[in-house]
């Protein structure tokens, strides 16, 4: 099978970068075109560590385009790019083309053409925080019901889990509010038995039992990041903080006292061993902790193994982020889990990570979701993230089971439509391997009465 042909992108500046045809690995793309294609970037739309994210314009269509960027090491195949040539859902951004490029230094890059999508669900709450005001429930309901659609597929279809869900990586197209998933570096298919980083996801999304250290963790710790995306919707300008604070400082305080004592035993466990336990804790006792962190915390970095981040210094988080739990770091991050949730039992300790159910936790106990969310909020929405919001990663529910909540039957009413009048973007034109092996009972819930004509592979 002939190679992909080669492809360049051209620079504001004008100039041109060099472009490779793709190696062997890469021969079967399913985005196949036979001529040569040149896109003219035109500004930068995302940057991090894994490279940078241009706008462009296709100079043979004038179709625009997003261009991801990334360092391509020559002995390893990409993974992401594994992954998106897999990819086909109306919820998931589609990769368009790809290519390599080298620079005059001869380091290679891997350019991603990927569709268009202007916004970001991190931009919309943004919007709506800067102008003090609430996102209308109809958008808090379509995002976080396309964002459990592309779960759903990823999941189910693929078997693929994102490992970074995150308001930052859900665009929307501003026009039809249809979502879509995107940034699939951190993606993996998990393998049961196999074993994973934990230090994965970015931080206010992360699920409890990757602070745990949890190695062989599902794809349910993206439920968890998007149940966190949602209460995010639903909470608006006023933080989970904010609402109510006031009523457990007693409780913030007994925690915030415990929280260099769990960041040094979990830590210090993780590296030498559970034996260490009573030393640990005799010197606690002592009143010798902090300097024992200290050293701790540089021997760590030393041998390569801090398991949760120990960032006791400062905030490191933008102002306008209003995230469900703010940690300023990884350890702060489970105390405001612990905050909202309570303590987790000793049975939900060992569903996220059974080396850690001997030892004991300030005990806090739960809040009520009814009194974090404002009066006003539907029950079904304060259900349905309490259902999200598990310690227990297999008490979670799944992508599907989100879909079909009641909180999102409003959106199954052929009536409804955006607050301009506009009709919503699709939503139920499942394809057959989205619903493969689905029961019956949940297909009827899941594919309205109204959408079953589009779906007529189901037999409804």
């Amino acid at each position: 099978m002939a190679s992909l042909p080669a492809s360049g992108v051209r620079e504001p500046t004008g100039t041109t970068l060099a472009a490779q045809t793709l190696p062997n690995e890469m021969n079967d793309m399913k985005i196949r075109d036979d001529r040569t294609i040149s896109y003219m970037a035109e500004r930068v739309v995302g940057h991090g560590s894994f490279g940078v994210v241009f706008q462009a314009k296709c100079l043979e269509t004038g179709e625009a385009v997003a261009i991801k960027k990334v360092l391509q090491d020559k002995r390893y195949k990409n993974r992401e790019l594994q992954t998106m040539r897999i990819l086909d859902h109306p919820n998931v951004v589609a990769l368009k083309h790809c290519f390599f490029s080298t620079t005059e230094n001869e380091q290679l890059y891997l350019n991603l053409v990927l569709e268009y999508v202007p916004e970001t669900v991190h931009r919309v709450i943004k919007h709506y925080n800067k102008m003090n005001q609430r996102m209308p429930m109809i958008y808090v309901k379509l995002y976080g019901y396309q964002i459990f659609r592309a779960l759903a597929y990823i999941h189910g279809s693929i078997g693929v889990c994102h490992r970074d869900i995150k308001p930052q990586n859900l665009l929307v197209n501003p026009h039809t509010h249809q979502v879509k998933l995107c940034d699939f570096g951190s993606a993996k298919v998990l393998v049961k038995g196999e074993p994973n980083i934990s230090y994965i996801c970015s931080r206010y999304y992360r699920a409890p039992e990757l602070i745990f250290g949890a190695t062989e963790y599902t794809t349910a710790i993206d439920i968890w990041s998007g149940g966190c995306v949602l209460a995010e919707l639903l909470l608006g300008q006023i933080t989970l903080v904010h609402n109510y604070e006031n009523g457990c400082d007693n409780q913030r305080n007994k925690l915030m006292g415990h929280t260099t004592y769990v960041a040094l035993i979990m830590a210090f466990i993780d590296l030498m061993g559970h034996k260490t336990y009573l030393l640990v804790v005799f010197i606690d006792l002592m009143g010798h902790t902090t300097y024992l962190l200290v050293v701790f915390i540089d021997l760590m970095k030393a041998y390569g193994r801090l398991p949760i981040q120990c960032n006791f210094g400062g905030v490191d988080r933008e102002v306008e982020d209003q995230p469900l739990f703010p940690g300023e770091s990884g350890v702060d991050q489970l105390v405001e889990i612990i905050k909202v949730l309570g303590t987790p039992t000793r049975e939900e300790i060992k569903c996220m990570n059974p080396n850690y159910t001997e030892y004991k936790f300030p005990q806090i106990k739960a809040h009520p979701w009814h009194k974090i969310f404002h009066k006003r909020m539907p029950p079904e929405a304060v259900d349905l993230v309490s259902r999200l919001l598990q310690y227990s990663p297999n008490l979670r529910s799944t992508a599907l089971e989100a879909l079909i909540h009641p909180f999102f039957d409003e959106l199954r009413d052929p009536a409804t439509r955006l607050p301009n009048g506009r009709f919503l973007p699709p939503l139920f034109n499942f394809k057959p391997h989205e619903l493969k092996g689905v029961a019956v009972e949940m297909l009827t819930k899941l594919v309205p009465e109204h959408a079953r004509k589009h779906c007529a592979f189901l037999g409804l």
